[in-house]
């Protein structure tokens, strides 16, 4: 399954568990008519459920993700022999960099080295049991979380107030990494400037023709 797929399919559970969310509200104070009984409007009950369902499972597909390409190079590396991985650094990249070549589709099997197809074959068998592994637990996540909220559905739960903090919590987050973004660009902007004008006086830079 891949990751679009996954996350669609956690969208759509997420639906479900709204819905589930928002009638077990009512049938926690017997119907429609004891609404009133409950703390926060149905709806809040179900959008606690839905927000429970989906973001710890969309956190779990998207840290997976971050870290996959990763961790399945280190495994690839493992498994080439004694030779290739005593091969200098930059060697090394240009073999790594044939395997996700092939692993994209931009080259064919065959116009890799014999330890490249070995090294994309070894690769793409462990990227598909990652992603089978991802789909198992993103989705275990999902209905472990949903069904915990769903358990604790009661007229005196304050779901309203738990939705609030959750979007608090998310628009923080949004901000924050918003934030160091900005200042991982000026730094990057910083640095590659210094190396410049180690080279280049600011004078010369400024004033000069050439």
């Amino acid at each position: 399954m891949s990751a679009t797929t996954l996350v669609l399919v956690v969208l759509i559970l997420s639906v479900i568990a709204y819905r589930l969310g928002r009638a077990r509200s009512f049938s926690v104070v017997g119907g429609r008519r004891g609404q009133r009984d409950l703390h926060s409007l149905p709806s809040y009950y179900g959008l606690l459920t839905a927000l429970w369902c989906g973001l710890p499972a969309l956190l779990v597909v998207g840290l997976w993700m971050a870290a996959q390409d990763s961790v399945i190079t280190r495994l690839v590396l493992a498994e080439m022999p004694p030779a290739v991985q005593a091969l200098p650094a930059d060697e090394v990249s240009l073999v790594l960099n044939d395997v996700r070549n092939v692993v994209a589709g931009n080259m064919r099997l065959d116009q890799v080295s014999a330890d490249a197809q070995l090294a994309a074959t070894a690769y793409m068998r462990l990227a598909q049991t990652s992603r089978m592994a991802l789909a198992v637990v993103a989705l275990s996540t999902a209905m472990v979380c949903a069904i915990f909220v769903w358990r604790r559905i009661a007229p005196q739960l304050r779901a309203r107030n738990s939705v609030e903090r959750i979007f608090e919590w998310l628009l923080l987050g949004c901000s924050t990494l918003a934030i160091f973004t900005t200042i991982g660009i000026l730094l990057s902007v910083l640095f590659e400037s210094i190396l410049f004008f180690r080279q280049v006086p600011v004078w010369d830079f400024i004033f000069e023709l050439e």
